[in-house]
């Protein structure tokens, strides 16, 4: 009975101290996270310091919090992991206002989960070209292995021909037309862009949808627009993801490994 107290006691005390650890490692992660967000311009100065292999060590932890936050941390101090898949995978969807919600989250917090996809931002209706650009700078040697584009549907009337004079709303409705385009950066990708490689879906819909539409019946028009869309280009779905579930090679991951280990002895 002694001997079995004197073992709960002990294993209670070690259990404590690794608590305070974890407590003072994720308190340290957390300012270090607030300090680059209030200034920016200090993240070279924390990198010189040797921040990158100590994050590095602290991602690798037992403790699952102490893991999200040093994540996030590397984030911010510009630390990049290696892409996931055999190359760059790129998810782009087309802006619409109240149809890309992502909550009251800033985007460093969604670092935290090494799984979570790394591109994101609130600049053009069209971001596929955008999201390439930043994809170079993040892995400037790494192929790109699937772009997937996915619109919010195109509603292209029958016009008849206005031989009068363009009203200005209409005028004005033209150039807004034109500076919110979205299939002007698919025209360029399709030629740009391998057609094993690039893939964009923007479904035909049979009327115009204003943003905040929430009739049900209006949404059941939305789905079987889709559904419509995805049966006739069943086959390019089918292609789309056999490219997306192509896994990293045996020697990416070894190169991985050997790099993240590398990365992990300050110099």
């Amino acid at each position: 009975m002694f001997h079995n107290s004197h073992f709960d006691s002990k294993q209670l005390g070690t259990n404590r101290k690794d608590q305070q650890i974890n407590s003072r490692k994720m308190s340290t992660i957390r300012n270090i996270c607030k300090h680059i967000i209030l200034y920016p311009a200090s993240r070279s100065v924390i990198v010189k310091a040797g921040a990158i292999p100590r994050l590095l060590r602290l991602s690798q932890s037992e403790n699952q919090t102490v893991r999200a936050q040093a994540f996030e941390a590397l984030s911010l101090v510009g630390y990049v992991a290696p892409p996931k898949g055999r190359g760059i995978r790129v998810l782009c969807v087309d802006g619409g206002g109240t149809r890309n919600y992502a909550g009251d989250s800033i985007m460093s917090k969604f670092s935290q989960d090494p799984t979570c996809p790394k591109d994101g931002g609130l600049l053009c209706n069209n971001p596929t070209a955008l999201a390439i650009h930043e994809c170079r700078l993040l892995w400037p040697n790494t192929p790109l292995q699937c772009v997937v584009s996915i619109g919010n549907g195109r509603y292209e009337p029958n016009l008849e021909m206005n031989t009068g004079k363009s009203t200005l709303k209409e005028k004005v409705v033209k150039i807004l037309d034109s500076a919110t385009d979205t299939e002007a950066v698919n025209t360029i990708l399709s030629d740009l862009l391998p057609p094993t490689t690039y893939f964009r879906f923007n479904p035909y819909v049979s009327e115009e949808w204003t943003l905040d539409e929430i009739r049900s019946e209006k949404l059941k028009q939305m789905q079987h627009d889709t559904l419509m869309y995805l049966r006739r280009n069943d086959f390019k779905v089918q292609r789309c993801a056999e490219k997306l579930m192509q896994q990293r090679h045996m020697h990416q991951k070894m190169y991985d490994w050997v790099k993240l280990r590398l990365d992990m002895i300050e110099r």
